[in-house]
């Protein structure tokens, strides 16, 4: 099967509310809900960049 992207954020937005508080694991939550999950970590690497704090020094001009 072919998912979405839309798809993906869906179970994502599902996961994290209901298996999250529960302590399942996202690839124990993708297999039961019939979702590859190499898949779905493919995108969610490439859709949900880290964002690193950094520090700015001085003023600008």
């Amino acid at each position: 099967m072919v998912y979405s992207s839309k798809d993906f954020e869906s179970l994502w937005f599902l996961y994290q509310a209901e298996g999250l508080p529960k302590n399942i694991s996202i690839e124990e939550f993708c297999t039961k809900h019939g979702v590859d999950f190499p898949t779905f970590d493919k995108w969610y690497r490439k859709t949900h960049k880290k964002v690193y704090p950094i520090t700015v020094t001085g003023m600008p001009a």
